[in-house]
């Protein structure tokens, strides 16, 4: 004969293993889904398998070898089935306990690695301004130097070009009706000035917005009224071909290169008065 296994012993075997699955911190995403279950609906379910364990034990209970029914065989009463009910809500209530320890332990880890993010991201916000920090100082350091080396070549380039220079100013700056304004070199004839915009890299951007600059260059300086203006602009290198944009706006256009500088327009070139 082939001994029956009780619906006490499969239901206990069935719960336990669903209870320990559930509560298995492996299977976070499988007990997430459990834990979103009413406890009522394990009930419902593991009732169902009571009712149908009993059923085939009813239907098997003919014991062919005419031997007494084993005490693990026999039917379940009211009694047995309530204790196990209990035992299975009791498996549930450890289980729900073990879903909020973890719950708790992610929140913890979720806190520490934002403070940790916070804190990476003021480094790397700190190390930004310090290397935007060194790359002013670098150019501006650098621009002084391009500019001292424009200004020692400057009127003798010019004169080469039948602009007899008497005088070359730096650094002048200031503000007209809220607009702030500054010219890096001028070189002043009796007769002509010539407004000299240098950059280390030039860029099309640059020459653009010296164009507005030199528009407006008799508002700013009224003492150039009755003199013939012209615009320079004196790099080092030049960002695409912002160097021949220069030329097709007017300006005369400088190259520095090592100890020295040079006038680079076309022979045919015509500077544009501003």
């Amino acid at each position: 004969m082939t001994p029956r296994i009780s619906a006490e012993f499969q239901i206990k075997l069935f719960c336990g293993n669903l209870v320990r699955s559930a509560g298995d911190k492996r299977n976070v995403k499988k007990a997430g889904m459990l834990k979103k279950s009413r406890i009522p609906q394990f009930w419902i379910s593991g009732f169902s398998i009571f009712v149908a364990l009993q059923s085939y034990n009813f239907l098997n209970m003919e014991n062919t070898a005419n031997e007494p029914a084993a005490s693990y065989g026999q039917p379940l009463n009211f009694e047995k089935v309530w204790l196990m009910f209990q035992e299975i809500r009791d498996m549930f209530r450890e289980t729900d306990e073990r879903f909020r320890e973890t719950d708790m332990q992610f929140k913890e880890s979720e806190r520490i690695l934002n403070e940790k993010f916070r804190e990476v991201a003021d480094q790397f916000k700190e190390s930004d301004k310090r290397i935007k920090a060194l790359d002013q100082l670098f150019n501006s350091q650098w621009g002084k130097l391009v500019e001292s080396l424009v200004e020692g070549d400057l009127v003798k380039l010019l004169y080469k070009k039948g602009i007899a220079v008497k005088e070359v100013l730096t650094r002048r700056q200031g503000n007209l009706q809220g607009t702030n304004y500054e010219f890096d070199l001028i070189a002043v004839s009796p007769t002509v000035g010539v407004f000299v915009e240098v950059k280390t890299t030039l860029r099309p951007g640059d020459v653009i917005k010296f164009v507005k600059s030199m528009q407006k260059i008799r508002d700013y300086f009224p003492m150039f009224s009755n003199l013939t203006v012209y615009g320079a602009v004196a790099y080092i290198t030049a960002h695409a071909d912002s160097h021949v944009m220069a030329e097709n706006k007017g300006f005369f256009v400088i190259r520095a290169t090592g100890s020295s500088a040079s006038i680079i327009n076309s022979e045919d070139f015509q500077p544009r008065k501003f």
